[in-house]
């Protein structure tokens, strides 16, 4: 499935009362190239379950107006994705901007 997503000043959404952040986000803040972020997603070790309940597909319209692949990404999704990355730059993020300080109903 295929949803068009929103991005608000801090690349999260809000769907079904749960906050999400974006591929897309996570590239920006991260400093990494978005195909490479969406490659590090399919590349996960977890389970089919984890996966379907925290890496939404979605997609959005490029410069050129072209529709592009991007995942919406739970509060859980991101913690594995970001660990992927660097787990410095997660924690920093995630205690700045992250889903703690955005009211998440499953923040500590």
């Amino acid at each position: 499935m295929t949803n068009d997503i929103m991005i608000n000043e801090f690349g999260m959404v809000q769907r079904e009362g749960r906050w999400w952040t974006t591929s897309l986000a996570v590239a920006d803040k991260f400093k990494k190239q978005h195909r490479d972020v969406l490659r590090t997603v399919r590349e996960l070790e977890c389970s089919a379950e984890f996966r379907l309940r925290n890496f939404a597909q979605s997609s959005y319209s490029n410069s050129q107006g072209r529709s592009q692949p991007a995942f919406e990404v739970t509060r859980d999704g991101f913690t594995i994705l970001a660990m992927g990355i660097t787990e410095k730059e997660a924690m920093k993020w995630k205690r700045m901007e992250g889903f703690r300080t955005r009211g998440d109903p499953e923040g500590d």
